[in-house]
């Protein structure tokens, strides 16, 4: 009789040929996330309007800069206009 060969364990959830248990699990996760999903989901939405109020605070600060120096007049003439 030949030795059978050794097979490989599979990956729990993750292998080519997934099977439906894994794909259910999957699922639900999708349909229903938990503390720990929601709690890095409110973190990141936090962190971006933070991130989006400084960052339209600066972009307007930049356009009063601008126009100021724009408006200026230098020699007689606006900054613009040469």
């Amino acid at each position: 009789m030949r030795p059978q060969p050794a097979l490989a364990p599979r990956p729990p959830c993750g292998g080519r040929h997934r099977s439906s248990s894994c794909r259910r699990a999957d699922a639900g996760t999708a349909v229903a996330p938990g503390f720990t999903e929601i709690g890095r989901l409110a973190a990141i939405a936090a962190i971006r309007t933070i991130l989006n109020f400084f960052l339209a605070r600066e972009i307007a600060q930049e356009r009063i800069r601008l126009r100021r120096l724009c408006l200026t007049p230098v020699g007689g003439e606006h900054a613009l206009a040469r």
